[in-house]
């Protein structure tokens, strides 16, 4: 199958663009991460591949409504 192929397939089934649908991947990794470890957010935001704990922040804030510190506080109460 061409890549533009696979590509059209995907936004098909999923409704997302491939790079929504990494994006939304990698958010949801992150997410898991703030809420069952304590793993500081700059190593998470490496580990689920953002540049640095800002880029992930500033997804997770677009995503989620909230940034991922904030989440980290009401786990932890």
């Amino acid at each position: 199958m061409r890549p533009i192929s696979a590509s059209a397939s995907a936004s098909q089934q999923t409704g997302l663009s491939p790079y929504q649908f990494v994006m939304r991947q990698r958010l949801e990794a992150a997410r898991h991460l703030v809420t069952t470890s304590d793993t500081p957010l700059s190593e998470i935001a490496e580990r689920t591949g953002f540049a640095n704990q800002s880029g992930l922040s500033h997804a997770f804030r677009r995503h989620f409504g909230y940034p991922p510190v904030t989440l980290r506080r009401q786990t932890l109460v």
